[in-house]
């Protein structure tokens, strides 16, 4: 079983590895795919909502995950955490409700076109 302390120490390595090797941004777009299928995919297997806590926060209010960024956060302590990764949540008002709704139904999570493209990316499909 992974937890946070487990998580961190990969997340160091493989930073201490790609920049070691020269090819940090040459995992960019892997980078980008994991985060993807995490913050979109990975489910807890308790109540079958998003295991990452400000996703499902998000979009349990109706929030579309948007886009995930490489590079944002380089604090020297969060940076090796999460990999300078972030992501965006897009608020549409029109969508607000039905987004809402169709979370609290079915856990389903809305995606913008960023987030579907890098997902089929990673099953190596092309959009």
């Amino acid at each position: 079983r992974l937890d946070e302390t487990s998580l961190m120490a990969q997340s160091k390595g493989v930073e201490q590895f790609a920049t070691s090797q020269g090819s940090y941004h040459a995992l960019e777009p892997w980078l980008r795919q994991c985060a993807a299928v995490y913050l979109a995919e990975t489910k807890s297997s308790n109540h079958g909502k998003p295991l990452d806590p400000v996703t499902r926060f998000h979009v349990g209010n109706g929030a579309i995950l948007d886009r995930v960024f490489w590079k944002a956060n380089a604090e020297t302590r969060k940076g090796w955490m999460n990999l300078g990764m972030m992501c965006s949540y897009r608020y549409d008002l029109l969508q607000l409700e039905k987004n809402q709704a169709r979370y609290h139904d079915t856990h389903h999570i809305p995606l913008g076109a960023q987030v579907e493209q890098l997902l089929s990316e990673a099953r190596g499909g092309e959009v």
